[in-house]
């Protein structure tokens, strides 16, 4: 059990490093940010089905057995990637078009309507100041 204490606080350590390195570099758009850019599209669904991929992969590949080496967490992280980005090109995506496509009529009735509302508005306003 102490190992795992150890294995923590080398990993935050390690993260914090990285950290304070990307904090310190000017800020370049190419590919490092280019990829990010492209995790950041399905990244919520990354942080949604995380938890429950890695707690069935290890209960299933390792027998909830704690893996000393780093290689079966990498693959994991990997897995649970490629995972999420499947997730997102079969249902997040489609449903994301969906959704714009269904509501698109409605949203443009309603910054007509409202543009009309403020436009009587306007000039009923305008009318009354200048009878007075």
């Amino acid at each position: 059990m102490p190992y795992q204490h150890l294995a923590f606080q080398t990993w935050a350590l390690g993260f914090a490093l990285v950290f304070a390195w990307l904090l310190e570099r000017p800020l370049r758009i190419g590919r490092t940010a280019s990829a990010f850019r492209r995790l950041g599209v399905f990244s919520y669904l990354l942080y949604a089905i995380h938890v429950p991929l890695i707690a069935l992969a290890v209960c299933v590949l390792f027998n909830g057995q704690q893996q000393m080496s780093l290689l079966p967490t990498l693959l994991l992280l990997l897995a649970t990637v490629a995972c999420a980005f499947l997730f997102h090109l079969v249902f997040e995506r489609p449903f994301i078009a969906l959704l714009a496509k269904a509501t698109q009529p409605q949203r443009i009735r309603l910054v007509e309507s409202r543009y009309i509302r403020t436009t009587r508005v306007l000039r009923h306003s305008l009318r009354h100041s200048f009878q007075r």
